[in-house]
């Protein structure tokens, strides 16, 4: 039971180790015991669970490998030849490690190139070796053939992989299966040396060295994401995909049009790459201009119809480019496919608003607020909405919540100070109350002359018209140096009210 239960553990961690029991099998068969019917009893449990792992592992790339372009387009020939090509890559990279990369060349592989038929007339003629030699070597070759093949059978392209949209191979495959190439080698080895212990440390110690050294130079490429990248781009300069993560870092560091030049690159390399088309289009809206982002954002949502995210990003440059009504019927395609997609609502609100379907929008804000409670965007864009719609006693309490939730955000402190300041409805003002969140709002953000207007109509509420004076004429000298001209112009009405003993009433 106890090895059973490791083996559970195993195939949760990975379900490559589905192949425990015919590798269990094929030590059997190796040391000449018979496979009896308690042995097949003692491992029909871990058959079993193998089974149910494995059909777990199709299953859940079945689910997830939407994309036409990967694998699974491929016919049985190529498939087959893509199985002899990898099976001669990977003992090569065991003979010697050389030229290891994240990412490899894909193969153009056709079954109208005869070239391609001789890495499988290779695997024949291997197995034709190693079964002619069983008299002389015994069984041993034979099983590390069998173990080597069937542990990589999963990653041979047999089964479409999600990965294979990058590369057929990579090293991290064969973890498993070397080991019965390595296995093999070290009884040669030992059978070369046999009596001369000093050929086996030599020999040891030059495979140390060379393993040493190449680990070491390998390592450092793994140091960060950026030396990752750019290692792969240099071995494999149609990695599509280190292009697209490298730009992904870019991006990230604000240097938007770098960041472009890479996802454009990763986009020619594949132009069925969903995730180089997005980027481009995401970078071309960062850059504001909607416009050259449209035709990438349509390309990756026609490729992969079924992901939200593509479907979102297209209504985003749709809305940017004033195509709201488009953008609207995009987002009903999104939230059509998944209704719980909270960033659909909220920007299906925004398009909305756009088009002056106030009740639609307040709908889906509160929709996208029910899914995600705790969204201040969400939450401020629903109280300002609520403003307009003149609907100020919510608008308060979305704003208390969000100023609960932050308590030191100067916008927040700064928006909830303003509407108990200046609401039409008496109901709602509070002018001790916004005094005091003013003052916490300027003591976070002491320059900032849009909470000195707050402040100072929150004294003018609160009947300190001196105060209120005073605070309003500093900003206004600070907004005309600036050339805030409607800050200036809603600062010269403060004063004028002030000094007739009244408070600001924002009607807008």
């Amino acid at each position: 039971m106890a090895s059973f239960g490791c083996y559970l553990l195993a195939l949760a961690a990975k379900s490559t180790a589905c192949v425990l029991p015919a590798a269990l099998l094929l030590i059997l068969w190796l040391r000449k015991e018979r496979i009896s019917r308690k042995s097949v009893l003692e491992l029909l449990p871990f058959l079993l669970a193998s089974v149910v792992s494995a059909l777990t592992a199709l299953a859940w790339e079945k689910l997830h490998n939407t994309a036409d372009w990967i694998v699974n387009s491929s016919g049985w020939i190529e498939r087959l030849l893509i199985a002899s090509r990898a099976v001669f890559f990977y003992l090569g990279k065991l003979v010697w490690p050389g030229g290891l990369t994240f990412n490899y060349p894909g193969w153009d592989i056709s079954r109208f190139h005869p070239t391609d038929y001789l890495w499988l007339l290779a695997v024949l003629l291997l197995a034709g070796v190693v079964y002619l030699a069983r008299r002389r070597l015994g069984r041993g070759p034979e099983v590390v053939l069998l173990f080597f093949v069937g542990a990589l059978s999963p990653l041979l392209g047999f089964v479409g992989v999600y990965t294979f949209r990058y590369t057929y191979v990579a090293d991290h495959y064969q973890y498993l299966a070397c080991i019965g190439p390595l296995a093999l080698f070290a009884a040669g080895c030992d059978w070369a040396a046999r009596g001369r212990r000093y050929v086996s440390l030599v020999l040891a110690a030059c495979i140390l060295t060379v393993l040493s050294w190449l680990t070491w130079s390998q390592s450092h490429i793994y140091k960060s994401g950026e030396a990752l990248w750019l290692d792969t781009i240099r071995k494999n300069p149609g990695s599509w995909m280190a292009e697209n993560n490298y730009g992904i870092i870019l991006r990230s560091r604000g240097k938007l049009q770098t960041a472009l030049a890479h996802f454009q690159r990763s986009y020619d390399l594949a132009p069925n790459n969903p995730e180089g088309a997005r980027n481009v289009g995401l970078s071309y809206l960062e850059l504001h201009q909607p416009g050259s982002a449209i035709p990438y954002l349509q390309q990756a949502a026609r490729i992969n119809p079924r992901d939200p995210k593509g479907g979102r990003d297209l209504a985003r440059g749709l809305l940017e480019s004033g195509r709201s009504a488009e953008a609207i019927d995009k987002l009903n395609d999104v939230l059509a496919l998944d209704p719980n997609d909270a960033k659909a609502h909220t920007l299906m609100a925004s398009a909305l608003l756009t088009e002056g379907r106030y009740e639609e929008t307040r709908s889906h804000l509160r929709a996208a607020l029910a899914l995600q409670p705790d969204d201040i965007e969400t939450q401020t864009q629903l109280a300002n909405l609520s403003l307009q719609l003149r609907q100020y006693g919510e608008a308060a309490e979305l704003l208390r919540q969000i100023v609960a939730r932050r308590p030191d955000d100067a916008d927040a402190l700064k928006n909830y100070a303003w509407l108990l300041a200046t609401a039409p409805d008496a109901g709602v003002r509070n002018g001790a109350r916004a005094v005091e969140l003013a003052e916490r709002a300027r003591a976070g953000a002491p320059q900032n002359p849009f909470i000195q207007a707050t402040l100072a109509a929150a004294y003018a509420e609160a009947g300190q018209f001196h105060e209120a004076r005073l605070t309003a004429e500093a900003a206004l000298q600070f907004a005309d140096q600036n050339n805030l001209g409607a800050l200036a112009n809603l600062l010269r009405q403060e004063i004028a009210l002030s000094e007739n003993s009244q408070a600001y009433r924002d009607v807008r």
